[in-house]
This record gives structure tokens, sequence and C-alpha cells, in this order.
């Protein structure tokens, strides 16, 4: 159904192109005092790629409506930005009350990205000819040596909404439509392998993808595995999840000797359950469904995860003296999910970190509902995080970081599922540090979890 019109009402911003009276935006109301700048908004990451032959359809229909033909040699690197783009939009449809889509317009934070500027940039520009999108401009204050500021509002206008509706694309339906990363054809290659993602500022551009060499016997070792886990899967009746095709995505493939020993996760072809919320929150659209409501051969399910994980194996590995059964992010005075966030954050960099970075801030917001970087100071977070973990203090001259961290709780996780399958006949499915499984077979997961967890790292962790 097409999203009802709602006047834009209360804009009052010069930056912006205050289109109080234009019916064909109909999508958003911006409180009385507020600018359209100051919404919350969803970040545009342009990595979702077309799944369906209805997305591949629209975004040739956009690429000649948008006139891309006249632009000579540059049709796939335009459509991909078409893609992308449009995912994104959807994405921050999808929102009650419906947010923007917000992304920094400078050259130099799309340098390594998966669209290109020049691309991007031209794609967004035809939409807003077009009457597709609207935008309001970012801005950047000074005082003294601190600045700040917002980065560019884009949404869709119901003209948009309408031409996607004609393919049967809408906000509810998106991940039928578009796929997160390699696409669908990692269906057929259960082993993927990328370059060391980097840092451009306050974002973090993703590896890109390598050639797998499929006779190495690491390889053929873990692809067995994968193939195995998918082949029980199969056979299982699961509910609520959509299609269930795992792959393995190993990083750092750029690292002499990385020996598919970085990272490593357990994915699902199109991201498919792993993105769904665990739970429901205000801003999610009516009829949004939670991992919860998934059922395995007709049963209710249940999900176990590690607690602390990599903080867990980093002090584990190190032979520091400490408690696996403590929640180790508990500071007093701080939310459980600041620590983690910060921890995570420290163990993925080679030093400490001093800001939140922009995917990170957008994360919270949309997981939370509030602002990490307005709501706590990383630098209180971090002295508080350091005094309760000292070994923090070390990080640079430490090396041991998040794909290691990343690769050996893959490991415990797969060595778990593939005894509760192959063992005891359980179906599961994982997301990363923890498993979904019957509610009748939560004593015999958590039981190999940490049995698993064990013999890799050497501990018994807490198991919620």
């Amino acid at each position: 159904m097409k999203p009802e019109a709602t006047p834009l009402v209360g804009v009052n911003d010069t930056a912006c192109l205050n289109p109080a009276n234009d019916a064909t935006i109909g999508l958003i109301r911006v409180p009385e005092g507020l600018r359209l700048r100051d919404l919350s908004a969803v970040s545009m990451d342009l990595e979702w790629k077309p799944a369906s032959a209805a997305a591949r359809s629209a975004i040739d229909w956009f690429y000649l409506h948008l006139g891309g033909q006249s632009i000579a040699g540059r049709a796939a690197k335009l459509k991909d930005a078409i893609g992308a783009i449009l995912n994104d939009l959807l994405n921050a449809a999808e929102n009650t009350p419906f947010r923007p889509c917000f992304r920094s317009m400078r050259a130099k934070d799309f340098t390594g990205g998966p669209v290109g500027y020049r691309s991007a940039k031209a794609v967004i520009d035809l939409f807003e000819v077009k009457g597709l999108v609207h935008l309001a401009g970012g801005n950047l204050n000074r005082e003294g040596r601190v600045s700040y500021g917002t980065t560019t509002r884009i949404w869709p206008t119901t003209a948009l909404l309408d031409h996607l509706a004609e393919f049967g694309i809408a906000p509810s339906n998106r991940r039928e439509h578009f796929i997160k990363g390699e696409g669908s054809e990692v269906a057929s290659r259960p082993i993927l392998l990328s370059t060391s993602s980097a840092w451009r500022g306050k974002r973090r551009v993703e590896g890109k993808p390598l050639p797998v060499d499929a006779t190495d016997p690491t390889v053929i070792k873990y692809a067995a595995q994968v193939d195995r886990l998918n082949a029980f899967i199969a056979k299982q009746v699961i509910e609520g999840a959509g299609e269930v095709v795992f792959f393995r995505k190993f990083n750092c493939g750029d690292q002499a000797g990385h020996a598919y020993r970085k990272g490593g996760r357990l994915w699902v072809v199109g991201g498919g359950y792993q993105m769904m919320p665990k739970r429901w929150k205000p801003s999610h659209p009516e009829g949004t469904k939670l991992r919860s409501s998934i059922l395995i051969n007709g049963e209710l399910t249940t999900e176990i995860d590690i607690g602390s994980s990599h903080l867990t194996i980093f002090q584990a590995k190190l032979g520091l003296p400490f408690d696996p059964q403590a929640d180790l992010y508990d500071i007093p005075g701080i939310e459980r999910e600041v620590v983690k966030a910060y921890i995570n954050l420290t163990l993925s960099k080679p030093r400490l970190p001093k800001q939140w970075p922009a995917d990170m801030r957008s994360d919270f917001l949309d997981r939370y509902g509030y602002e990490i970087d307005r709501d706590h100071s990383i630098y209180f977070v971090r002295e508080a995080c350091l005094e309760r973990h000292p070994i923090l203090c070390q990080r640079k001259s430490i090396q041991l970081d998040w794909s290691d961290l990343q690769f050996i709780e893959s490991q415990a996780i797969l060595r778990a599922m593939d005894s509760l399958n192959q063992d005891f006949g359980i179906a599961c499915l994982p997301i990363h540090d923890s498993l979904i499984m019957p509610l009748s077979h939560k004593d015999k997961a958590i039981e190999l979890l940490k049995e698993s967890f064990k013999y890799y790292v050497g501990v018994i962790p807490r198991v919620n």
C-alpha cells in the first residue's frame, strides 16, 4: 500500500529546501521548532545489491528514466549506485516515524567504499532533478578549534516509492529484493575471502573480495564443514527466517600468512534472519518480525549467546587472571551496551579510539533510541573501561586484534553447531556469538557451546 501523505510542517531552516507545501514529499513531519537536519537519520552505507528480478528490473528502469544511457562508459557503476541508494532509502522508510538517510557527500568519504563518489553524486543529483528525492544540505560550524555539524540528509518522495511499488517493491519487503555485500552468488561458494577493512576518518570501510584458493587444504576442510551444515539445515523446517544458506567469510586476505585464520564468521546469504531485530522498538514498522518468532521444526526457539565473548578470548589468550563467569561489560554508571561498544571498538583498532565512529552513532540511535556521542563522552567511557580492564592500555603493543578474536569465536560456534547437528540431530541458527535453537534443546546447546568454547579458548564462558 502506498504511504499516506503527511504534509511537512514546522520547517524553519534556510539551509534546506524548505518544501513546506510540497505534497509530493508526504513522508516526514518535522516537530515545531526543529529543522530537517535535526531529525534522527539512518546511515546511507551503499553496501546492498539487488537480489531479485524485480529489483534488477527496477534499477534498469531508473537508469533509463535518469538518462543514464547518455553517460558513456559508466552503466555498470551507475546501476550499482542506483541499487545501493534505493535500498538505503527503503531502509530509512521502514522506520516509524519515517527517517531520512544521512551521508557525507565529501569525495574522500567514498574512497575505498562499495560505490564511488562520482556515481553516487550523479545518481543523487539526477534523483533530485527528477523529483525522486529531497535533500537537506549538511553544515559545518567552527567555534575556535572545535568543529561540529551535520551531514547531508536525503529522503525519498512518494513519487519514488510509487515507482518502486509498480515493481512490487516496498519498504516492508526490502530484504526480499536486496542483499548486503557479495550477493546471491555466494550460495555456490561456501568460503569467501576479503582484504583488510580500514578506517577512513570516522567510517570503517569493508575489505574488497579476493579470490579463494579452492585447492588449499584449509579451504577444503572449512568448505566441507559449511557444506555439511547447509545439507543438514536444508532438511529441517525453518519458519519465519527466510531461506537459510550459510557461507563463511574470512578477512585480511591481503596480510602475509593470513592462512584463513582471520575473521571467518558464518553468514547467511542475503542477510536473512541475521538481519532481523532481536527486540521490538517503537520505530519498527507495523508487522516487523523478531528473531524470537522463528520456529524450528514447528517448535518455539530461544537464543543463547556467549557473554563478553571477544574480551573473554582476549584476556584468556594473554593468560590474564580474571573470572570468565563475570559480566566483563558491567561498569557502574554506564549502560552495558556502551561499555561493550567501546571495548569492541578498542579491540578493532590498533590504538585507543578517541571518537565514536559514524556508523556506531547511527547504530545506537537505531537500536537503543539515543545518540551515543551526545549521551556518553568517549573520554569518560574510556577512563572507566581502562580502570576496569587495565590491559586495554597496552592495546597498541598486543598483536591480537578483532580478526583473531573473531576467528577463535567462529571456530567455537561452528564446532558446537556441528556437534548439535551430527551427534544429536538438533538444528540451530548462528548469529555470530549466539545460537538460535528449539527451546526444548536449550540445555544441550548451552552445554556444547561451553565445551566448544573451552576447547579453543581454555576457559568456560558465561552463556546467557
